[in-house]
């Protein structure tokens, strides 16, 4: 049981990076940053810890109201850990030469969110595995289900850091390239990005807390449709797009690289989207009743 469940910590992030490098056909990046900010991610987590630490934050009340959960989860999680995530993004990654595109500012934005879901759900995870030493498997029925129930809930946060990341990610692009405008417009896009992840991820939780399982994926794949979207428009940006798409003998030279992104590829048909918003709501389902089976409740 231990092994299952670390290996669910791993499993859907290293499938989530996967799926972001292959998406990314006109001009792939290098593999070790890829790895590097995932790494950030984790890393990230390190800032939380001692912002939580240090700085007196909103806490939940005995019988928390609906504002005290909205409170809480927009400050005392969705701006604590987004500043974390930004501050990564903004310190290290903003400033590397392989970020030189517009799908690269959603591609390691959210490939920080992967970093900092793993870390975060391997955290969660120490005292339920401690448990399950302790006990040596044999858990009063309560206890296991209070133990599914905290897993279940830390993965239902893969997509949502990944998204959180993923959309933001696009003003942090519009950021970078269209210096152009001046200081103040780049602060400026950079601030819209933050707030952004701000507001998805605070609500993100209240809904996961508060509300139904069904009012949950819709949020969710509310912000997955919004993902695809933002993905088609970054792409529709990239400085190799028309290099890539011409016709030439570099063009047949990419095709048999792997790298040609053809055009009926290119458009989000309406197909592609249903098929890919099916899979997102299959993996979650599927996360949750292999955690009751491994649990056995």
């Amino acid at each position: 049981m231990i092994v299952e469940l670390l290996f669910f910590a791993f499993v859907v992030g290293a499938v989530i990076a996967a799926l972001v490098y292959i998406s990314d056909k006109f001009e792939r990046e290098p593999l070790f940053r890829i790895f590097n900010a995932i790494v950030l991610g984790i890393f990230a987590t390190v800032i939380v810890i001692i912002v939580k630490r240090v700085v007196p934050l909103p806490i939940y009340a005995p019988k928390p109201s609906f504002g005290n959960v909205i409170l809480v989860n927009l400050l005392s999680v969705g701006f604590v850990e987004e500043l974390a995530k930004f501050f990564m993004i903004l310190f290290f990654i903003y400033k590397w030469d392989d970020f030189n595109e517009y799908y690269d500012g959603p591609l390691y934005s959210g490939l920080v969110g992967v970093g900092f879901a793993i870390s975060e759900n391997l955290s969660y995870m120490i005292k339920p595995l401690a448990s399950l030493i302790a006990s040596d498997i044999n858990l009063d029925p309560n206890e296991a289900r209070l133990i599914a129930l905290n897993v279940l809930v830390k993965f239902r946060l893969y997509p949502g850091h990944f998204l959180f990341g993923f959309i933001a990610g696009y003003f942090i692009a519009k950021a970078k390239f269209r210096k152009d405008d001046g200081k103040s417009k780049e602060i400026l896009y950079i601030g819209i990005g933050f707030l952004l992840a701000i507001f998805m991820h605070g609500i993100h939780n209240v809904i996961a807390i508060m509300g139904s399982l069904i009012q949950f994926q819709g949020y969710v794949l509310l912000l997955f449709l919004i993902a695809l979207f933002v993905g088609w428009k970054t792409k529709q940006k990239s400085v190799f797009r028309k290099y890539i798409l011409e016709k030439s003998p570099e063009r047949k030279r990419n095709m048999l690289k792997g790298i040609l992104l053809a055009k009926k590829e290119e458009k989000i048909s309406v197909s592609y989207v249903i098929m890919m918003c099916i899979l997102l709501l299959v993996c979650q389902f599927m996360v949750y009743f292999l955690t009751v089976a491994i649990l056995g409740i």
